[in-house]
């Protein structure tokens, strides 16, 4: 157990590295005019003032990012940051942070539709996002009972994202059994679930049926002596970016972090050979 609330994390690496996947999936939804449909399982307070913030962590997140604006090369990296400082405001130290619900009404449409879940909070609203926005619906319940009773969506598609603080012993196998229907009930939905990489806690494990859904593994360790040494993503159905660029932006991310990072993806299901790769590189410090 982590006890690995957004409150207390906001804008740390962890953020930065699940917020760029986030950013980039919500963005391939909106290649299609259609509706679509995001289900956060845990979504916290939807947004984060930084200021008086107890640990470094945004500082060293978020503030050393937007920091090195001008030496983002990679172009998923400039539209994230161009989302995050639109959010933000214009100083330094950013002001603000936005979670994943702020980020997902940054980038909804009208026609979209924002489900929030959260047993322990009410996300903030309105989020400082553009008129007109998605629809917003907010509901106190429990996250992974969500994944039976609200899925699937009325529109057919979209992202569902599920982010426990993982402060109870059965988190991870909640999530990982949760998941596994959810993929089944939702077949033209995608899916994206973080855990902490720690000793406290066990990785997620797919299963039961997931097979026909392709999935995408990806761990990213930078300080391996930490209690939270890294972060693990799972992307189910992921998209073409996922395969390539979003790694390669990733990558670009934790470097201009200056932190040195051990990068490992693993591919499996859909049909797909099974297959790994890892890439360290330096970093700065």
């Amino acid at each position: 157990m982590v006890n690995y609330r957004h409150r207390h994390h906001a804008g740390s690496a962890h953020d930065l590295v699940k917020h760029l996947v986030l950013v980039t999936l919500l963005r391939r939804l909106n290649e299609r005019t259609s509706p679509w449909c995001f289900l956060d399982t845990h979504a916290g307070e939807g947004w984060y003032e930084l200021a008086g913030s107890e640990t470094s962590e945004a500082e060293e997140g978020i503030g050393c990012f937007l920091a090195r604006e001008r030496a983002i090369r990679h172009p998923l990296l400039h539209t994230f940051a161009e989302l995050l400082r639109a959010f933000a405001g214009p100083g330094n130290p950013p002001a603000r942070y936005p979670g994943s619900p702020a980020l997902a009404a940054l980038l909804a449409r009208p026609s979209d539709r924002l489900v929030l879940v959260d047993t322990t909070v009410t996300p903030r609203l309105p989020f400082p996002a553009p008129a007109g926005g998605a629809r917003v619906h907010v509901h106190r319940r429990d996250g992974f009972e969500a994944l039976e009773g609200l899925l699937p969506p009325a529109e057919g598609r979209g992202l569902v994202l599920v982010d426990p603080p993982y402060e109870k012993r059965d988190e991870s196998s909640r999530l990982a059994d949760g998941l596994a229907r959810a993929v089944r009930r939702f077949p033209a939905g995608r899916f994206l679930a973080w855990y902490p990489l720690s000793p406290r806690v066990v990785p997620p494990r797919l299963r039961g049926g997931t097979e026909a859904a392709e999935i995408l593994h990806l761990e990213a360790v930078w300080d391996a002596r930490a209690a939270v040494r890294g972060t693990g993503l799972i992307i189910v159905r992921p998209s073409e970016e996922c395969r390539g660029a979003l790694l390669e932006a990733c990558q670009e991310l934790l470097t201009l972090l200056g932190r040195p990072a051990h990068l490992t993806v693993r591919f499996e299901g859909g049909g797909t050979e099974r297959r790994a790769h890892a890439h360290r590189h330096p970093g700065t410090r």
